[in-house]
């Protein structure tokens, strides 16, 4: 394989420490998958979609398996690889362009790296971390503007890809599913045309609430009365305070940030107070979601979190009975759906927090989970695992991620 690799002309190394950072992410924030490690036994550095053909050709011809990693910043399992084989590091992969509606970018581009102006629909609150567009589209899931504009995988007119007979295909329309959170199960995404945002700027409003109740019933209320919302997180007052330091806004209320396209304006209840924080907790919107957990970890050392879909109508009472014993975020998305973050400092906490949530309906976003069969709803799920059966019986493209 090395031999046939070194005639490519791709880069690639085999030095213990490369490799041994290339086949790890959050695997770590996870107390269900401690045990979990794997180690690739070596790693490539394509800079074109060519480079990717030219190494799943030599990995078909060997039977060896492949993983694709974007930055590592924004999984867990996702990129271990659990019978070794290849890492193919996209970063390199980053030309770019656009028109007026769409972005066109190679899976190695970062969200909003300096000099890029690419007005993103939906994007991970990661962003700062360096999360690269291929990888969250591969492996993650809703972020800023899901509110409006629901998953990322939306937001794809296309998509093009390697796939595991070694062939470039392009998916469209609802195709894009074949590919999208299927963390490189189906093939290697080497380009993904997005569209792009309507407006140019984004205006904050965050309102405080005294009570859980009346937090709630506004965010129940936000999709009733159609209000023209971009982006809205619901924030408990534990994770205000801890993040005081950063936003400079602390508050012993429930907070929703909310966030409004250019000209619109938003009827404020009687039961919120506004807060004038110049945009403040907005600005440091890279501390929602996945943000906040990394910002636990670099304060604490160890966190775990849990997250589901849950329809709006029973976020009330998951509240009522895991915000004391947890670090509460919520996420919305388009169509009445709550995307909590609940956040633990131990497992005991985390096991109970985890009880009480499957104990209600909701589609399960199983993160302690290896396989992403517990990830997706459904019909995107078929979609994988039909490509799956049809393309790679031999399950070399990131083996042990899919029951298919």
């Amino acid at each position: 394989m090395l031999k046939k690799l070194m005639k490519t002309g791709v880069s690639f190394s085999t030095d213990p420490e490369v490799v041994a950072e290339k086949s790890s992410d959050l695997t770590r924030m996870s107390p269900e998958l401690s045990h979990l490690s794997g180690k690739a036994d070596l790693v490539a550095f394509p800079k074109s979609e060519e480079d990717v053909v030219k190494v799943v050709e030599v990995a078909l011809e060997e039977h060896v398996p492949l993983v694709p990693r974007g930055a590592g910043r924004n999984n867990i399992g996702g990129v271990i690889p659990m019978k070794g084989g290849i890492i193919l590091d996209m970063g390199g992969m980053t030309y770019h362009h656009e028109d007026e509606k769409r972005f066109m970018t190679q899976p190695g581009v970062k969200y909003f790296d300096e000099g890029m102006t690419f007005n993103a629909r939906i994007y991970p609150s990661t962003f700062r971390d360096g999360v690269t567009i291929g990888g969250n589209f591969e492996g993650g899931c809703g972020g800023i503007g899901a509110f409006r504009y629901n998953r990322v995988w939306w937001q794809a007119e296309s998509v093009r890809m390697v796939n595991p007979k070694g062939k470039v295909v392009s998916l469209t329309a609802d195709d894009v599913k074949v590919a999208a959170h299927a963390e490189g199960t189906t093939g290697i995404v080497t380009e993904i045309s997005l569209l792009k945002k309507e407006w140019a700027n984004d205006v904050p409003v965050t309102l405080k609430f005294e009570s859980i109740d009346d937090a709630v019933k506004f965010s129940l209320d936000a999709y009733d009365e159609y209000y023209p919302i971009y982006h809205m997180t619901l924030r408990s007052p534990r994770a205000s305070t801890s993040m005081e330091g950063e936003t400079g806004v602390a508050s012993s209320g429930w907070f929703v940030i909310i966030s409004l396209p250019e000209g619109e304006t938003l009827e404020v209840p009687k039961k919120a107070q506004v807060v004038h924080d110049e945009g403040r907790l907005w600005e440091r919107r890279d501390l929602f979601f996945g943000g906040i957990i990394w910002f636990f970890w670099r304060r604490l050392g160890q966190v775990f979190y849990l997250t589901r879909d849950i329809q709006v109508e029973n976020l009330h009472e998951l509240l009522v009975n895991v915000s004391s014993m947890s670090t509460v975020q919520v996420e919305f998305l388009r169509g009445g759906i709550a995307h909590p973050f609940l956040i633990t400092t131990d497992s005991s906490s985390f096991n109970a927090v985890k009880k009480v949530m499957y104990s209600f309906p909701g589609r399960n976003f199983d993160l302690h989970d290896v396989k992403i069969n517990g990830r997706l709803d459904r019909d995107h799920l078929q979609k994988i695992i039909t490509y799956k059966k049809a393309y790679d019986k031999e399950d070399l493209f990131n083996p042990g991620k899919l029951s298919f």
